[in-house]
C-alpha cells in the first residue's frame, strides 16, 4: 500500500515538473521575442537605414554608397580616354564636315566655267587648305585661344568680311580669281554664321545683304 508520505513526494514532483515546463516555455519565448526583435532591427539596419542611411549589408558586411559611388566615378575616369584624345576626335568632329564643304565649293565653282577638276587636283587643293581649316578649328572650338565675348566678335568681324568679300569677289573678279578665292571665302563664312549666336548670326547676315544693296549686287547672276 501507498503511504501518505509517497503521496505527497509525488505531488511535490508533478508540481516541480511543472513549474520547470513554464519556466522552459517562458524563456523560449523571450527568445522567440528577442530573435524578432532582432531580425526586426536588423531589416531596419538593411533597408530602412536606421543605424546609417548612406549604407547597406551585403554578405554580412557593411558597404558605404557614397564611397562606392566615388570609387566608381574615379575608376571610370581612369578607364575614359585622356583629353588629348578627346581633341583630337573633337577637332575630327569638326573637319570633316568642313573640309568636305570646301571641296564642295571648290568643285561646284569650277563646274560653272565648265572644268572639270581631277582627284589629284583636288587633293592637292585639300592639302593647302585643310591644315590650315584645322588650325582656325582648333584655336577656336578645340582649344579657345580667348574669352567667349572676344571670341564672338571675332567671328561676327569674319562672317561680315568673309562675306561681302565672297559676293564682291564672285560678281566684279575675273574667274581665276573666283575659283581661287570663293571656296575658303565661302567656308569661312559659314563657320563663322554657325559659330555666333542668333542676334550677332542675324546683324551680320543684315549687313551682308545692306552691301549687296549698297553695290547692286545681283543675289543670282549667271557668269556663263
Amino acid at each position: 500500500m501507498v503511504t501518505q508520505q509517497e503521496i505527497r513526494s509525488g505531488r511535490r514532483s508533478k508540481n516541480e515538473a511543472q513549474v520547470e515546463d513554464h519556466s522552459t516555455t517562458g524563456a523560449s519565448r523571450m527568445i522567440v521575442e528577442d530573435d524578432e526583435h532582432t531580425g526586426s532591427s536588423s531589416s531596419e539596419d538593411d533597408y530602412g537605414g536606421s543605424d546609417d542611411e548612406a549604407s547597406y549589408m551585403v554578405d554580412g558586411e557593411r558597404l558605404d554608397l557614397q564611397a562606392t559611388a566615388e570609387s566608381l566615378m574615379a575608376q571610370q575616369k581612369e578607364d575614359g580616354m585622356s583629353p588629348q584624345v578627346e581633341g583630337v576626335l573633337d577637332l575630327l568632329i569638326w573637319g570633316i564636315p568642313f573640309s568636305a564643304l570646301f571641296v564642295l565649293l571648290d568643285i561646284m565653282i569650277q563646274q560653272q566655267y565648265a572644268m572639270h577638276p581631277t582627284l589629284l587636283i583636288e587633293i592637292g587643293r585639300m592639302m593647302g587648305t585643310i591644315p590650315i581649316l584645322m588650325a582656325i578649328l582648333w584655336f577656336t572650338t578645340i582649344r579657345p585661344f580667348a574669352r567667349s565675348r572676344v571670341l564672338q566678335l571675332l567671328f561676327f568681324s569674319t562672317a561680315v568680311t568673309c562675306g561681302c568679300s565672297f559676293v564682291w569677289t564672285y560678281h566684279e573678279s575675273p574667274f581665276q580669281v573666283v575659283m581661287r578665292r570663293t571656296p575658303p571665302l565661302g567656308c569661312l563664312w559659314i563657320y563663322s554664321i554657325v559659330k555666333l549666336d542668333l542676334l550677332p548670326c542675324v546683324t551680320s547676315l543684315a549687313i551682308v545683304a545692306l552691301f549687296i544693296w549698297q553695290h547692286n549686287l545681283p543675289i543670282i547672276y549667271d557668269r556663263i
